[in-house]
């Protein structure tokens, strides 16, 4: 079964983007996108005060860790689609400010916390 939407923008009558593009990059992007659902259903299982306590800290915040590779799945099926889109100008130039301002935000605080520890 394929989303409605493989077939109307990977195969529609304008023809694909890229030459090859229904063979590797369309699938990786729709395989993509719902290995980032099921990772953000992961996180969302383990964010609260029960998996914190029984899993302890150290091992809770080890599996926080993949929310850094939700995020880069996530930029990466965003441009796909933008591209898909042909969206290449104004939306995709948005998708990677915001992506930089999130890992600057990101490495700003792991260095706080760093700081702050000693």
């Amino acid at each position: 079964m394929q989303p409605a939407y493989f077939n109307r923008y990977l195969t529609g009558p304008d023809g694909p983007p890229l030459p090859g593009w229904p063979d590797w990059l369309g699938n990786s992007s729709i395989l993509g996108g719902y290995l980032v659902g099921i990772l953000f259903l992961l996180l969302l299982l383990l964010s609260n005060n029960w998996s914190l306590r029984r899993l302890g800290p150290a091992r809770w915040k080890q599996l926080q860790g993949i929310s850094t590779t939700a995020l880069v799945l996530t930029v990466a099926h965003g441009v796909v689609f933008q591209v898909i889109e042909r969206r290449t100008g104004g939306w995709l130039a948005a998708l990677v400010v915001v992506t930089g301002a999130i890992f600057a935000l990101r490495w700003r605080a792991r260095r706080a916390v760093r700081a702050a520890a000693g």
